[in-house]
């Protein structure tokens, strides 16, 4: 009878594990001072590049984002391509909303060069997708 809290403890130590630790697809995240910056990430920004238009989606309300450094100069080469300003770190630092940008295509145009592709790969992954 010595052992039973002990076992009972075993026990839920095992639940938590196999609840917490090995089935769950996340993990939990503290900021490295060091090498995240925080973002208040409030919008991004779709921008096409066959027919240059603009696809902006507004995000729910949210604490802030951490940003890596190599993430945040991904992002400015983003905003050099684009030909837009990108904020100063003390701008971005002190909370100024901050706009996610990505340069691609959009659905109409996808469906012009993408989806009718002769190129091998693109064919295998269309292929792949198409509805059984």
């Amino acid at each position: 009878m010595s052992n039973e809290p002990s076992r009972i403890t075993d026990n839920l130590l095992n639940v938590f594990n196999y609840c917490f630790v090995e089935t769950v697809p996340y993990a939990f995240f503290k900021p490295n001072p060091q090498r995240d910056i925080p973002v208040n990430l409030v919008d991004k920004e779709y921008h096409c590049e066959a027919c240059q238009a603009v696809t902006k989606v507004a995000y729910q309300p949210r604490p802030l984002t951490y940003y890596s450094k190599g993430k945040l100069a991904g992002e400015r080469q983003v905003y050099d391509k684009l030909g837009k300003p990108f904020p100063f770190m003390g701008e971005i630092e002190s909370g100024k909303p901050f706009t996610n940008e990505a340069i691609g295509l959009c659905r109409a145009c996808a469906a012009r060069t993408v989806f009718t592709s002769t190129e091998p790969g693109q064919v295998a992954v269309n292929l792949a997708k198409r509805p059984s």
